[in-house]
């Protein structure tokens, strides 16, 4: 299975709205696309925001990454906020926790230190 996890903050109050209406639409079309074992998405304030989901396949990932809602939504990320992203492949479901732990293993610790409060 391949596993992505993703930590966005909204760097600016007025775009959480626009940030989560892109989110719903986001969760609406990856429940419709194809090769999806697991979803779970969640808050760790009004700011910071995660997704974690396993995929039969990396393929079936990317092509719900570069395509529809989520597309639309990546393009205008930058006026929002930002995000950091890590993938990987794994026999079984991840937890929070690890998939925390894949991102900072990914990213230097001093990078994400000053925003990283989940």
């Amino acid at each position: 299975m391949y596993c992505s996890y993703t930590h966005f903050r909204v760097e600016k109050w007025w775009a959480v709205p626009l940030f989560q209406w892109h989110a719903f639409r986001s969760v609406n079309q990856v429940n419709s696309t194809k090769g999806l074992v697991k979803m779970e998405v969640w808050p760790s304030d009004l700011r910071n925001y995660h997704t974690l989901t396993t995929w039969m396949e990396k393929k079936d990932m990317l092509a719900f990454r570069n395509s529809g809602a989520h597309l639309k939504a990546m393009k205008l990320s930058s006026r929002m906020g930002r995000g950091y992203a890590v993938g990987w492949e794994s026999s079984q479901l991840p937890t929070r926790q690890e998939a925390k732990q894949h991102l900072e293993d990914k990213m230097k610790k001093g990078d994400l230190s000053a925003w990283l409060s989940a």
